[in-house]
């Protein structure tokens, strides 16, 4: 049975990385993996969740969240006959402003371990791609968040920031 498996450090905080990594269906917003996510049972990643993800090159499956730990990781697992998919998202704390992303894929079933080997290729390349957009969104949202949280005039009530420009109180 191939098992597919990426690491990466993100500089930002775990919740930063959870709350987009949780975020199932603002996927194709900012992952190239992933065309579209349509909700089946429920809307929010949780227990029992179904979701149609339709994914360049490959045919659409239905993913069912079957593990969740929320702050820290889901898994979710796909069946056709002959094949079970099943994929682990996990975010681990490394430190108040660093955290990490380990994602695993596995095939199994009596076609899924053929299918496993004949799609290793496209597996790891879309598993790293997930891992690094992650890193770069969650990354680019600590550094906003940091931003305005360090800038008083966005909090302060002398102004605010509209369709990025600034409005009130010259800096």
């Amino acid at each position: 049975m191939p098992i597919y498996q990426v690491t990466q450090r993100i500089n930002a905080p775990a919740d930063v990385v959870w709350k987009h990594l949780s975020n199932i269906l603002a996927w194709p917003e900012w992952l190239p993996t992933v065309t579209a996510v349509s909700p089946l049972e429920g809307k929010t990643c949780q227990i029992g969740a179904k979701f149609k993800v339709i994914q360049p090159k490959l045919r659409p499956a239905i993913w069912q969240v079957t593990k969740l730990e929320p702050g820290q990781c889901f898994i979710w697992e796909s069946t056709s006959p002959g094949i079970q998919l099943w994929a682990s998202h996990t975010v681990r704390i490394i430190g108040s402003e660093e955290s990490g992303v380990e994602l695993q894929f596995r095939f199994s079933g009596t076609l899924g371990v053929f299918l496993g080997w004949i799609a290793g290729s496209i597996t790891r390349k879309y598993i790293t791609t997930e891992a690094s957009s992650l890193k770069v969104l969650a990354e680019s949202n600590a550094h906003d968040e940091a931003f305005f949280q360090s800038d008083s005039r966005l909090t302060s009530g002398h102004g605010s920031l509209t369709s990025g420009r600034w409005t009130g109180d010259s800096p």
